[in-house]
Formats: C-alpha cells, structure tokens, sequence
C-alpha cells in the first residue's frame, strides 16, 4: 500500500491544532480516563504510564511513548517513581491534523499504543523543540508547523495505513466541496437545501453521496462537526459554554447541553474537566 502522504494534494493537509506540554505533580494511582478529540502523543520522563485501549494494554517505561487516536476512550494510570510520595513527570502534544478540512488524517493510520525508546526519540526531540517556540511571530508560526509536519511523518513512518484507508482518500475527495461549505457555515442553520444547493446537486443525490461515502445522512453528518467542534473547544479553550453553543450552531445552551449529554454521556461542562488538554 502506498504511503499515505505521497498519495495525497499537499495543499489538502493542514495542522489545525498543536498543543506541547510538560505534567508534573501527579498523584501516584491516579486514573484519567478521557475521550480526546485529539492525536495524543505522551511521553513518561520519570514514572511510567500504564494505559487501556479498546481491551489493549500497554507500560511506558521513561523513553516511550504513548499514542492515541483521536475521539478513542482511553485509560490512564499514572505510577510514580518511588510509589505514595514519590515523583512522575512527562512530556505530551495534542494535534490534529485535517485533510480538505474535515478528516483527521492521524486517524487513518493505525497507531501502535506504544512505541519503543528508538521510535519515541525523534518524537521526543519535536515536543522539546515545540516547548522552546515563542508563542507569538510570524517566524514562531511557521516553526510550529514546520514541527507539526515533522511530527506527523514520524507517525506515518510508525503506523501502517489502516485498511480502507486509500478508498476513504478517496471518498473524502468526492466531499470535500460540501464538508468545507459546511465547515465555513457549521455556527449558521443549515439544512439539506442548503449543503445540496450550495453544491449545485440535487437533494436526493446529496443523500445518495452521503450514504454511498460516510454511510449516514447529511445531517447527521452535520450534527457529527459540530459536536467534535465542541468537544475541541471544550477541551483547548476557556469559551463559556454558550459560546460553544453558539460557535457550533446549536440553537440555545440548553439545546446545546442536551444533545451533548446524549452523545458524550456527560454534560459540557463536566467534559471540560475530563478532557482539558493541559493534563495527560
């Protein structure tokens, strides 16, 4: 199978979030099970991380790493060096990376849950170079996503190509004047005349593309944005939740925390405290 990034327009990838960090201060037994709506990427310095995945278990010693994708519910047990009392610190990075706006590109690839000290040193090394970045300037800017791509090719030379991952390429393309007319419009009411119109397709064969590509509705598919948009802003900004609410379309807050609870199993507000991406 080829590489993904050697199969796909350049112009079509973009790194839409990067977030480097550094834990510390961990109580020893402490389990964070979180959904994250990015690529997590941590690494133990000192202490190990024990991990669950969808029935798969894993140890980090210090000098691995863990991976995760995105919107995966995964487990997490921190162990301190030295047990009650003692001391765990670790580096991490949140990222997502999107192809013609809509799919994460990360979550075509089938990420090993851990990844050996030989594999997790040029990771390592990005994280520490992303730290030492400025926060603001142009050349700042363009150093991060210069490290975002670095990070990214060292995963796809980690992980093989989930299977259907070229076919669903290829859907994606067939979508993507739809996906990003409903990206650029996911805070106004939208309907299906709206998508089909905006695309210049019937209504019934907007639904017959959904189907046949996603296999879902469009506007299931709209309602599947906007709560991934959410989550994402749930979990990497301080927007009152009315604001999300608004950002992402829904009518008011409490139609918002409704359909939010129905899905994530939690309200908004007790999944930003879950899944904050200041915590690994």
């Amino acid at each position: 199978m080829p590489e993904l990034l050697d199969v796909i327009d350049p112009e079509a990838l973009e790194c839409t979030f990067l977030k480097p960090g550094k834990g510390e201060g961990y109580k020893h037994g402490w389990v964070h099970v979180k959904t994250c709506p990015f690529t997590i990427v941590a690494l133990p310095v000192v202490g190990r991380y024990e991990v669950e995945l969808g029935g798969e278990h894993a140890m980090c010693e210090p000098g691995e790493a863990f991976l995760v994708n995105a919107n995966r519910e995964v487990a997490i047990t921190h162990h301190c060096e030295g047990g009650a009392g003692g001391v765990m610190t670790s580096r991490w990075l949140h990222a997502h990376w999107t192809l013609f706006g809509a799919v994460d590109f990360a979550g075509l690839l089938d990420l090993p849950l851990r990844l050996d000290a030989e594999r997790t040193k040029p990771l390592w090394d990005v994280i520490e170079e992303l730290l030492a970045v400025p926060a603001s300037g142009l050349s700042a800017a363009a150093r991060r996503q210069e490290l975002a791509f670095r990070g990214l090719r060292l995963l796809c030379e980690a992980a093989p190509a989930r299977a259907g991952a070229i076919e669903a390429l290829g859907a994606s393309e067939r979508l993507r004047p739809v996906t990003a007319y409903i990206r650029s419009h996911l805070a106004d009411p939208l309907s299906v005349e709206d998508l089909a119109g905006a695309v210049y397709l019937s209504c019934s064969r907007l639904h017959t593309l959904f189907r046949e590509t996603l296999g879902r509705a469009p506007m299931a598919y709209v309602r599947e944005l906007r709560l991934a948009e959410a989550r994402r802003l749930l979990s990497a900004t301080e927007l009152a939740v009315s604001e999300v609410a608004e950002a992402t379309g829904f009518a008011n807050q409490f139609h918002f925390s409704r359909a939010f609870r129905k899905a994530a199993g939690q309200t908004p507000s007790a999944y930003r405290r879950a899944h904050s991406v200041l915590a690994v």
